[in-house]
């Protein structure tokens, strides 16, 4: 299966396989990568009130799921 990214505002791009887990919770988007670093970016507040949390996680875990196979 091709390998997707995420993509971060620094064009630093970060391998699905690489990570243990990536939360969006209260504004925060956080990403655990298996090498033991852990990245933190805040949204904007009017962006953030907005977003779909719930369905972003929802998400990742299937992402991240269909990545591992």
């Amino acid at each position: 299966m091709k390998s997707g990214y995420l993509n971060l505002k620094e064009q630093k791009k970060i391998l699905w396989e690489e990570t243990d887990q990536v939360i969006w919770k209260d504004g925060i988007l956080t990403i655990d990568l298996k090498n033991n670093k852990l990245m933190q970016l805040n949204a904007e507040k009017s962006f953030a009130k907005t977003f779909d949390s719930k369905a972003f996680n929802i998400w990742c875990e299937r992402k991240k799921h269909h990545s591992a196979e």
